[in-house]
């Protein structure tokens, strides 16, 4: 996430609410001030990536890398959003967590599961 940080990364989905399995996906919305910024930096790069949604808004990069520590594939979806979105996507729900939280959270999040 740090290496994205121009692109103000926060972690979601199961990994983030704690229900993940090794299987799981990565996702990670991405808030960007140019949406397509976050696709021409992955190819300068040279990652190898896939790009596309079901929704024409919404772009999302999907890649394949190995974990060191699970010694297999793990699937990331980069979730590309328009930096405005970042305002509403940090509402909590209806139990008062949040649906995502960027690289500070998380560590704080990681923090709290050691102590």
């Amino acid at each position: 996430m740090e290496r994205l940080a121009i692109f103000r990364p926060h972690l979601g989905g199961a990994v983030w609410r704690g229900t993940a399995t090794r299987l799981s996906n990565i996702v990670i919305d991405l808030y960007c001030d140019d949406p397509k910024s976050a696709e021409i930096a992955f190819l300068n790069e040279g990652l190898d990536f896939d790009s596309g949604s079901d929704d024409p808004d919404t772009v999302i990069l999907s890649t394949v890398d190995r974990s060191r520590d699970l010694s297999e594939p793990v699937t990331l979806h980069f979730v590309v959003h328009d930096h405005d979105d970042l305002r509403g996507a940090l509402r909590p729900d209806s139990r008062g967590q949040s649906w995502r939280g960027d690289a500070p959270a998380l560590r704080q999040r990681l923090q709290e599961d050691v102590a």
